[in-house]
């Protein structure tokens, strides 16, 4: 099950906002509050100590792990990536139908990122890339992890002869995964957000109707 909630694995009690957090959870708290307050204010007008006003942090505490507002915007990018890919290999593992590792993957990463609006953020930080080097670098790298991956279940599933042996992998990775966040950013920024997953869902369906080998 893909989890992208920056707060996976930190306590939510009352003492959720005790001052020791370990090393790794007080990057993941800083990436949850960076979410909040960039999705309220905008990437450009977020500033460092908004995020730790949010985090419930002070501003040192915040510098100790990230130099920058951009290098924390950097690091969340490689961590949602580095989840999701961790996903889909945890599921390989388990030796699981090919078509059904692709769907649930491809619901609950939906879930995920609707649940904490992830979406705004990708679409604050696109425009930006395309003229900033240092934050087109993150970008680059979640596609091409999410694309490697996907390609590998996909040449998984034709060693397994559940997919056809006739199609490039990692060429149909690549479209199907430019192709599903088209769906997702277009959606989002036409406020159609409820017709994303519908329409995300309907696309791997028919896909994988044309890849799966028929019994």
């Amino acid at each position: 099950m893909v989890n992208l909630d920056p707060l996976v694995g930190l306590d939510r009690s009352p003492t959720f906002m005790t001052r020791h957090d370990t090393p790794h959870a007080a990057r993941r708290r800083f990436f949850a509050a960076a979410l909040k307050v960039c999705l309220a204010k905008g990437y450009t007008a977020t500033r460092m100590s908004d995020i730790a006003e949010e985090a419930g942090r002070s501003k040192g505490a915040l510098y100790h792990h990230f130099t920058t507002k951009k290098s924390l915007f950097v690091e969340l990018v490689h961590d949602i990536v580095e989840q999701f890919t961790n996903t889909l290999d945890e599921g390989m593992l388990r030796v699981a139908p090919t078509r059904e590792l692709i769907e649930s993957a491809t619901v609950a990463l939906l879930e995920s990122f609707r649940g904490i609006d992830l979406v705004g953020v990708f679409v604050e930080l696109f425009p930006l890339a395309m003229r900033d080097p240092e934050l087109r670098v993150p970008l680059l790298e979640y596609y091409r992890q999410s694309i490697e991956t996907l390609a590998r279940l996909l040449r998984w599933g034709q060693e397994r002869a559940e997919l056809r042996p006739d199609f490039d992998p990692r060429q149909t990775a690549r479209a199907l995964v430019l192709a599903g966040d088209g769906i997702i950013l277009i959606c989002t920024s036409l406020g159609e957000t409820d017709r994303a997953a519908s329409d995300f869902r309907e696309l791997f369906r028919r896909v994988f109707d044309g890849l799966e080998v028929q019994r």
